[in-house]
């Protein structure tokens, strides 16, 4: 994932990022918890797992969308922490989630983390 992250402030305990998730990638996540609804997902006239994709996407798009949200959200943070090093101290902070389609998933998120010491 080639999420694209702006520190917005860092204090010693306390970092705000901004981060913006290419439609490209939105879109191939999306595709893919479509993939994971279809396998399971039952509708009159057809057995489970064997809905058309058309019919997939037309009957569970809002639980898709969320599901591919809450995933990327998900990694993001996960690649943030991991990459600037940080010890978490509470919940992440989400704020201003923006994701409508065929455009970028973009988000802000404050993190509280412990203070390094040298």
């Amino acid at each position: 994932m080639a999420a694209v992250t702006k520190v917005i402030k860092s204090e010693q305990c306390l970092s705000v990022y901004k981060v913006e998730i290419p439609v490209e990638d939105v879109n191939q996540e999306l595709e893919k918890v479509f993939d994971q609804i279809q396998t399971k997902a039952g509708l009159p006239g057809f057995r489970k797992g064997k809905v058309p994709r058309d019919l997939v996407k037309q009957n569970f798009i809002a639980d898709a969308r969320e599901r591919t949200a809450s995933n990327l959200i998900e990694r993001a943070v996960a690649d943030i922490i991991k990459e600037k090093h940080l010890r978490v101290a509470g919940m992440p902070k989400l704020d201003e989630v923006s994701y409508e389609p065929g455009k970028p998933l973009s988000f802000k998120i404050t993190i509280e983390h412990m203070a390094e010491f040298e």
